[in-house]
């Protein structure tokens, strides 16, 4: 079988509502050289049929059958089938741009990188319009994570379908998806792979990839449930046996950690049901106690969510505070929107009082006087007429 320079890989569950736009976009892609591998777990409805009326145009897509039910084991199979020099994952109800991977290969060649972030837009706001997401950018166009330090986590999101992955980096690594995970599978396989690359790139613009979070029976709204965020806990317990078995712990501890608090932010943001967050607080501090209390949790003793979330007496304290972090946001959101308006007020203004003057002067008037004229008294010009 001849090799393609991309594999998109997309696991397909009962996604037949949104899975021709997903499909069309990646066939789309301005660098042609790609295999689309559709990994069908299981599907019940006209999933299966969509992806073979699609074969039958498109040679480069393919369908794969995964009998064992899981995102993890379905992403796995999908690997285990590529020939692309590059893999990236994409969410059967999700599209991308046709551009994805023509930049992000050039970012990855001109980088040498392993692996090459890009940004995405969601609709969390409204279901029918995407607006990118905020990404902070890298130093500089090549970097190891162990340049960033404990703020690794803020470059990027643990999930799979934001980076393109070198393939032979990941099969070097064995860097595969654990089947046991049911919840935050990304967070172990990308955090794993950024750790271990030698270079990581990025394309900062425009968003390439299109997420729908609200979606009928998206994981996202199963994080709501306790039992679902306690398994996003066994992902991070994962994470951090792998960084000591791999003597990467001591170098990432304090990012290990901040990625930490930022996942119960993440978890208390999606949850509607407060008790739950209660059992899982309670949880969460019970089980990282000792991590929080090491030397590399010294670094993060000043952030807001560690004075939130960790250094708090208990759960009513640390909710207090929270509503006192969330007041004084909202108070400082509105600021900013007080003072655009008075900004773009003051222009408005500013502009006016350019108009009264040039409208005042000798030089408008003249010109408007000799307009009028010409309108009142029209003549031809010199030369032109006929004989």
């Amino acid at each position: 079988m001849s090799s393609s320079l991309v594999t998109f890989i997309v696991p397909i569950y009962n996604k037949e509502q949104h899975l021709r736009e997903c499909i069309d976009s990646i066939a789309a892609q301005t660098l042609p050289d790609i295999e689309i591998l559709c990994v069908d777990n299981n599907s019940s409805d006209g999933s299966v049929a969509i992806v073979e009326e699609m074969m039958s145009a498109d040679p480069r897509i393919r369908l794969l059958h995964e009998t064992e039910q899981g995102l993890p084991q379905a992403r796995n199979c999908g690997m285990a089938a590529a020939t692309g020099e590059y893999i990236a994952f994409v969410d059967a109800d999700d599209f991308v741009d046709p551009r994805l991977a023509e930049l992000t290969v050039d970012s990855a060649r001109c980088c040498g990188s392993d692996v090459v972030l890009f940004p995405f837009a969601d609709n969390r706001l409204d279901p029918d319009k995407f607006k990118k997401v905020w990404a902070r950018k890298l130093p500089r166009p090549g970097v190891r994570a162990l340049d960033l330090g404990a703020d690794l986590s803020l470059y990027f999101t643990p999930s799979v379908w934001s980076k393109l992955f070198k393939r032979d980096f990941l099969e070097s690594n064995n860097l595969l998806f654990d089947p046991e995970l049911k919840q935050a599978e990304d967070v172990l396989f990308s955090y794993s792979a950024i750790v271990s690359a030698a270079c990581l790139s990025q394309v900062c613009d425009p968003p390439l990839y299109f997420y729908r979070r609200r979606v009928a029976g998206s994981m996202i709204s199963d994080r709501s449930s306790v039992e679902q965020s306690f398994m996003a806990l066994k992902a991070y317990d994962k994470l951090d046996h792998w960084l000591q078995v791999n003597g990467k712990k001591d170098d990432f501890e304090a990012a290990f950690l901040r990625k930490l608090l930022s996942e119960i932010e993440y978890t208390f943001d999606l949850t509607d049901d407060f008790e739950a967050f209660r059992c899982y607080f309670d949880e969460y501090r019970h089980r990282y106690a000792d991590a929080f209390s090491s030397e590399a949790a010294k670094t993060l003793q000043s952030l807001p969510m560690y004075r939130t979330y960790i250094a708090s007496r208990d759960f009513d304290e640390a909710m207090f505070l929270r509503s006192k972090r969330a007041k004084r946001s909202f108070d400082e959101e509105r600021h900013r929107n007080d003072e655009a308006i008075r900004k773009a007020k003051k222009k408005r203004d500013r502009l006016k009082m350019e108009k009264e003057r040039i409208q005042g002067s000798r030089v408008y008037k003249y010109a408007r006087r000799a307009e009028v004229l010409s309108k009142a008294f029209p003549f031809s010009k010199k030369g032109t007429g006929k004989k």
